[in-house]
């Protein structure tokens, strides 16, 4: 049990960093919906456009680089039951943002750092196009054990990650 609080902790500690490397911030434009893998529901107007949309940070650019290259995606949009639109693995790598300096928690990094450095990962061609009800169906999975430069649960050594990170379905409500 104490083991699954730890882990769910640094997810929690996980989402808060992704969402602050996101910059999310209420002066986003009212035209435009984010949807992130832990979004669970969104609504749509006419009028926006909706589009996945998340990020990953980390103490060194060789690790937000490890992170985009052992991260394999796969997002599926469904309509009414039906797919209309699959964004593979291999679709999905090219639509991750180099790594940037960003001055991010450096004081949560296991070792001294001057910045942190994320990548944003963005899909904009979200076939949306009429009214009713989606499923994007998210799925998320590191293909090895990754060293995260973080020290989230405060015991001195760098936290690790490994396996599935999202696998989750958002939602999607078009007005």
């Amino acid at each position: 049990m104490k083991k699954i609080c730890k882990r769910a902790a640094k997810f929690i500690l996980l989402i808060i960093v992704m969402l602050a490397v996101m910059g999310i911030s209420p002066a986003d434009k009212k035209d435009l919906v984010k949807i992130y893998p832990w979004s669970g529901e969104v609504t749509v107007e006419e009028g926006q456009r909706a589009y996945i949309y998340w990020g990953y940070g980390n103490c060194t650019r060789g690790l937000t680089e490890d992170w985009i290259r052992a991260t394999s995606m796969h997002y599926t949009l469904k309509y009414e039951g039906e797919i209309v639109q699959e964004i593979t693995a291999s679709q999905a790598e090219k639509y991750w943002g180099d790594p940037v300096t960003w001055d991010g928690p450096v004081e949560l990094c296991a070792w001294p750092s001057e910045h942190t450095w994320k990548a944003t990962w963005e899909f904009t061609n979200l076939n949306i196009k009429k009214p009713g009800e989606y499923e994007l169906l998210i799925y998320v999975e590191l293909a090895e054990p990754l060293i995260d430069g973080y020290d989230f649960d405060q015991d001195g050594q760098a936290d690790w990650y490994e396996g599935v990170q999202f696998d989750t379905t958002v939602l999607i409500h078009v007005e």
